[in-house]
């Protein structure tokens, strides 16, 4: 993975992404499907190098980009549920990659996940069951747990509480990615500015 600006508020942008459709099914019960398909899809791309080919393209990270910009920018009121899934997702990661043998379990359960993909054809609820099956296996084992807020009628849905920690497992790769691109807590104390910049470039080119 190139270590740069650029790659990191891509990555950056789908963990917030993530942390934001969380959001939207805990508190609404539903969330933009097209929207779910790329931050899910992004988990089975564990090989490639090239961040825009993991994600289908800048285009498809648009969302998340503005949602970065709503969330960083100094005039707005950002969405602190959001910003507390953001910060919890970059800090389990950091967590999860000093474990090796949970590292490994996770690459299994997500090439068990990828044949019921190929199989169904598509990310149907039973991928998305054994996703966040894996997601509690594994990355709900560490400490900070995010607790998701929201309406008791849709986070005691069992099809919705799947989607929402299979989304937490997308939100777990996107900082890794970030990571993987130069991303650090200094980057993110510091480097706002640089963030806010590139992710306003990237908006205005597409």
């Amino acid at each position: 993975m190139k270590k740069s600006t650029e790659n990191q508020v891509m990555a950056l942008a789908a963990v917030i992404e993530a942390a934001a459709l969380v959001d939207e099914l805990a508190n609404t019960g539903r969330c933009d499907e097209a929207r779910q398909s790329v931050a899910l899809n992004s988990i089975f791309s564990l090989e490639s190098e090239d961040l825009e080919s993991i994600y289908g393209g800048r285009q498809a990270l648009a969302p998340g980009l503005q949602a970065l910009l709503d969330q960083y920018t100094v005039n707005t009121m950002p969405n602190v549920d959001v910003a507390r899934y953001q910060m919890g997702l970059i800090q389990l990661q950091r967590r999860l990659m000093r474990n090796g043998e949970m590292q490994q379990k996770l690459r299994e359960g997500i090439g068990s996940a990828q044949t019921l993909l190929e199989m169904n054809g598509e990310i149907s609820q039973a991928v998305i069951a054994r996703m966040a099956s894996l997601y509690q296996d594994t990355i709900s084992h560490l400490t900070p747990r995010i607790i998701v807020k929201g309406k008791p009628i849709y986070l005691q849905s069992q099809d919705r509480s799947e989607r929402v920690r299979a989304l937490l497992l997308a939100g777990i790769r996107a900082a890794v990615l970030w990571e993987q691109s130069g991303g650090s807590r200094w980057s993110l104390l510091f480097g706002r500015r640089a963030y806010l910049e590139s992710a306003q470039v990237i908006l205005n080119r597409l």
